[in-house]
């Protein structure tokens, strides 16, 4: 058991150090202007602009912090490549269901802040107005907002945006290939190929649509092979017995397909002398594993185009 307890931690430590470069830093040669969506780790300094990059001093909000997390386009390089114009994701101005006042007031704020030219006066304006008038108010306001960022806030802040969730329940069905079963006492360790099929369910941390990594818990039936070795010389011929099969698994997916590794035992009803003796009884092995996604929670879920904070 320490040995399982061990590799549970190993498994756990992997999957999080490959969540820790799940994010990729912008490179400005992949830019596709106007489509391409970014995200701000940080809260860098903007100038806002029309869409040439001219600057919109009488704007009431002429110089702002970009939000936290928020996500943007590149609409052009301007200054030799030395500054960007960028331009926000729309931020939601529908009151949802389970949203609060003061979170729906809050995206209207950014929406007119971030979305639009804003001329003077329509922050004292927008405050004076109940929320229904609000939301008319930012959905008024019709040209568009773009904003100026040095090339180095841009390196330094922005990363490549992917809307897919990072981590994700995810269930489906596992096989082992092959196991490969310790020493116990003096009998040696061997490869065997026993029968078996199971269920798992556990975490998916996806590093693109179709390309992701699953920690697994799993719990199959297997057909377990008892032999002279494996009873201590108990039983001459060979016999078979179904046995349960927890397991944890580590497996790279691509689409609904992985293949992996997975550590796991065998545990057979003692109900016979051979049984009793059987030497792998909830011992710990190492397999090689293949299984199939049957759902992860992106399935249910669809991508939405409007910030939501």
């Amino acid at each position: 058991m320490i040995w399982f307890k061990r590799m549970t931690y190993f498994l756990v430590l992997l999957l999080f150090h490959f969540a820790s470069y799940a994010q990729r830093k912008i490179n400005l040669n992949d830019v596709k202007f106007d489509i391409s969506t970014y995200i701000f780790y940080g809260q860098p300094t903007l100038e806002k602009t029309d869409g040439e990059g001219r600057p919109l001093t009488a704007d009431e909000f002429a110089t702002v912090s970009a939000p936290l997390y928020s996500t943007f386009t590149i609409h052009k390089a301007v200054d030799n490549d030395e500054t960007y114009i960028i331009k926000f994701k729309r931020w939601s101005t529908r009151h949802g269901v389970f949203e609060s006042k003061q979170t729906h007031v809050s995206n209207l704020k950014k929406a007119l802040i971030y979305n639009h030219v804003v001329p003077k006066e329509t922050t004292s304006t927008f405050n004076a107005k109940s929320k229904g008038e609000k939301s008319d108010l930012v959905i008024g306001l019709e040209e568009e907002a773009y904003f100026e960022i040095s090339k180095d806030d841009l390196l330094k802040y922005a990363y490549e945006y992917n809307p897919l969730k990072r981590l994700e329940f995810s269930y489906g069905t596992i096989s082992y290939l092959a196991r490969m079963r310790s020493k116990v006492g003096d009998i040696p360790g061997k490869w065997t190929t026993d029968l078996n099929l199971g269920v798992t369910a556990g975490v998916r941390l996806n590093f693109t649509k179709n390309v992701g990594l699953s920690l697994l818990g799993g719990l199959a039936i297997s057909k377990i092979n008892l032999d002279s070795i494996s009873t201590k010389g108990l039983i001459k011929n060979t016999s078979e017995k179904p046995a349960f099969t927890p397991s944890l698994n580590l497996l790279f997916s691509y689409q609904n397909f992985s293949v992996g590794f997975g550590i796991g035992m065998d545990w057979i009803n003692q109900d016979s002398p051979e049984t009793k003796e059987w030497i792998y009884n909830n011992q710990i092995f190492y397999s090689i594993g293949f299984g199939i996604n049957i759902f992860k929670t992106s399935d249910n879920e669809s991508e939405q185009a409007d910030q939501k904070r």
